[in-house]
């Protein structure tokens, strides 16, 4: 192999340094006042408006027991919890997220720190896309099925979380926003939930054929005088 000119390569860091410096630039012209989930660009974290510790605590509980290797992370956001399971566990990390500027966002700080094993989606998923997706041995749905029932009603959520399940070779992780989120004006539209959160949502994933359902977590809502819970669950079968 013929070697390089010295001064080429004395050139491709200050390459890399200005290309950098434009993605620095770059995230600041686009970034919001506040972030829905945390941002790490160049040893800085640029902080969030939902709660994050706590969840991904309970997620990093999760890829143990269940000896995760890969994440699909639907409704990804900024990809945070992506970014966490490829660095802290190595896990290949898919996500998926309709919002344009969250996923540019995170692929810039991903970029800027050479992040590896994450691959973002953008896309508006409906159940047959998630069909089309891979099987993974863990799948993350927060906070994005109440979206689902607001527009299409429980039959619908229920459709959502069955495809899935079809995704899902080992655990969903699964959290949304309930109508017990009463500052929110958007949770009128949804069901009422006279036994409570738990009850509500054991029995919609129960109905979408998940089994083992379990809460692993219990976190804040967007307003402080409510909480989320986080459930695990399993497919009824090893998917295939």
């Amino acid at each position: 192999m013929t070697p390089q000119p010295a001064h080429r390569n004395h050139k491709r860091p200050a390459r890399m340094a200005l290309a950098r410096a434009l993605l620095r630039l770059a995230f600041q012209a686009i970034r919001p006042k506040r972030l829905y989930e945390p941002i790490q660009l160049g040893g800085r974290k640029f902080h969030e408006k939902r709660e994050t510790d706590a969840r991904w605590t309970a997620i990093a509980e999760i890829v143990r027991e269940y000896k995760v290797r890969n994440v699909l992370d639907i409704g990804c956001a900024e990809g945070w919890f992506l970014r966490r399971a490829a660095e802290d566990f190595g896990c290949f990390a898919i996500g998926v997220e309709a919002g344009n500027r969250r996923v540019l966002l995170g692929e810039i700080a991903r970029l800027h720190d050479g992040v590896e094993r994450i691959a973002v989606i953008q896309a508006d998923l409906k159940p047959a896309d998630i069909r089309n997706l891979p099987i993974c041995d863990l799948v993350l749905c927060l906070s994005v099925v109440h979206h689902v029932m607001r527009e299409g009603g429980v039959a619908a959520a229920e459709e959502f979380i069955r495809a899935l399940a079809t995704r899902t070779h080992k655990a969903l992780l699964f959290e949304m926003g309930t109508s017990e989120e009463v500052e929110l004006s958007w949770t009128k539209v949804l069901p009422e939930m006279p036994e409570g959160q738990e009850a509500f949502i054991r029995s919609l994933l129960h109905g979408s054929g998940l089994t083992n359902i379990r809460v692993v977590a219990i976190t804040p809502g967007l307003k402080q005088d409510a909480s989320r819970l986080l459930f695990a669950a399993e497919p009824p079968e090893v998917a295939t």
